[in-house]
């Protein structure tokens, strides 16, 4: 009996622990079930909340009155904005952008800005700017075209570089096709109305990117003002940046420079562009057909939409070393070279980052002096096998012109070291040679010693024999 009454408890106490940890399941089970709804529900919630402040953050793009308006970022390439960007319409005075490309590319040397330019009558005839028969350098030309959209300077300038305006326009058209524009035309240098003549706005900002890429347009189009001195003219002149964002209740922070002109043909527009950097990001603004008066109130509102919209996705820092020049004819003949600014991309929604390939290109042509910032390379950003953007490389120092030496690449400092060098193996030389001088009449010396030695003991010896009468020897 008693053990049966053992097992019947045994069995009890099995059946109780079956229960209990049936019990602990089901609430686990409970428990994990409401600890998946609040994950799930809190992610929904937080990717709710994404949204919210994807459609919070949404920028609504401005109203213009332009018949034609572009963002576009030139460090990356991206499209920001656009409003009919492929319609063909008048250029206006942005075409001297390419003038001054193509004079440029002319060039043989810098010395060629010191040239004088000859105003002839036909150049006088695209403005009052400078009298027929005076002469102006061509550095001042450019000066004055790109910062007040002079189309006599334009002309001047056309004519000086290619023989006539009509050859100087075929290379206009030239250096629009190596640019891959297929929507651009030229048939004059400085702006004019022709009906044979467009471009469109997107056309025009990549003509921007590409002509804001020399130092001398970049530099000379951020001036405030400039005196150019004319020869046998009215004398000197204060030529001063006429763009709407250069100064004034419109100027607009991080201006580098731009194209503004108004035409009257066919109708009364303006013509507008400007190239400004914020934080390392270039964006270019172009109008085209834009109404009276409203050119700087547009690309102002334009701008602030570009730069909160624009992609500033960053490849590379500023100040990253990326290499070293050659400098010929320095006394440094070899430098690090760094990246000027932020560099970077845009990929399209439907690309990846593996699209993304970048290089550095160190120009081999540099040549003392130079100055701290001055450019000698770029970074080069492609997306898809496409140039998308650039990063200037430039030194950190200056360098003055080297000696003799330094025509084949020999630093001043390295001329002093190899001198220095030769100065020693000379002196060891004339040391070692005045050593073997002085063994050699030490040698001499003792050779004539003992050949005095051996004649002093053989008179002797002689004078001996004498002495003794010895007669045989």
């Amino acid at each position: 009996m008693r053990i049966n009454n053992e097992i019947v408890n045994s069995k009890k106490i099995n059946k109780s622990l079956v229960r209990i940890l049936v019990i602990v399941m089901v609430m686990l089970l409970v428990s994990s079930l409401m600890v998946t709804i609040n994950i799930n529900t809190s992610f929904a919630a937080s990717k709710s909340k994404k949204k919210a402040k994807t459609k919070t953050s949404t920028i609504a793009a401005p109203e213009i009155e332009a018949e034609s308006a572009v963002v576009f970022s030139a460090s990356t390439s991206e499209v920001v904005y656009s409003s009919r960007k492929d319609r063909k319409l008048q250029p206006g005075g942005t075409v001297q952008l390419m003038v001054a490309m193509v004079v440029i590319d002319n060039m043989h040397d810098d010395k060629e800005y010191k040239n004088n330019v000859q105003i002839s009558d036909d150049m006088y005839g695209a403005g009052t700017t400078f009298p027929s028969g005076s002469s102006v350098k061509v550095e001042d030309l450019m000066y004055t075209m790109l910062i007040s959209g002079d189309a006599e300077s334009a002309k001047a300038l056309a004519i000086y570089s290619a023989g006539s305006e009509s050859n100087f326009v075929d290379q206009m058209n030239s250096k629009a096709q190596q640019l891959g524009l297929v929507n651009t035309r030229y048939t004059n240098s400085t702006g004019e109305y022709d009906i044979d003549q467009y471009s469109t706005v997107e056309d025009t900002a990549k003509i921007a990117k590409a002509a804001y890429q020399y130092g001398v347009i970049k530099r000379m189009s951020g001036e405030n003002s400039h005196t150019v001195k004319v020869t046998d003219g009215d004398g000197d002149k204060k030529i001063t940046n006429s763009h709407p964002l250069m100064s004034g209740s419109d100027s607009y922070k991080g201006f580098k420079g731009g194209m503004y002109s108004k035409l009257t043909e066919p109708e009364s527009k303006e013509v507008f562009l400007a190239y400004v950097t914020r934080n390392d990001m270039n964006l270019v603004v172009v109008l085209f057909g834009e109404a009276e008066g409203k050119s700087s109130g547009d690309a102002i509102k334009l701008f602030n939409y570009g730069f909160k919209k624009a992609t500033q996705k960053v490849i590379i820092k500023k100040d990253v070393k990326v290499g070293r020049v050659k400098v010929k004819h320095g006394a440094k003949t070899r430098l690090k070279a760094y990246t000027a600014s932020k560099g970077f991309v845009y990929i399209p929604p439907e690309g990846s980052d593996s699209l993304i390939k970048t290089e550095s290109v160190i120009f081999n042509n540099v040549e003392a002096p130079l100055k701290a910032g001055d450019k000698v390379g770029e970074y080069r950003i492609y997306v898809a096998n496409e140039l998308t953007g650039t990063v200037d490389i430039v030194i950190k120092e200056d360098v003055k012109v080297g000696w003799l030496p330094s025509y084949i690449y020999i630093s001043n400092m390295m001329t002093v070291i190899i001198c220095l060098i030769l100065f020693v193996i000379i002196m060891l030389f004339v040391r070692a040679r005045n050593i073997r001088r002085r063994r050699k009449k030490m040698r001499d010396r003792k050779h004539k010693e003992k050949i005095r030695e051996l004649a002093r003991q053989r008179l002797e010896i002689e004078e001996d024999r004498r002495r003794r009468n010895w007669t045989y020897k």
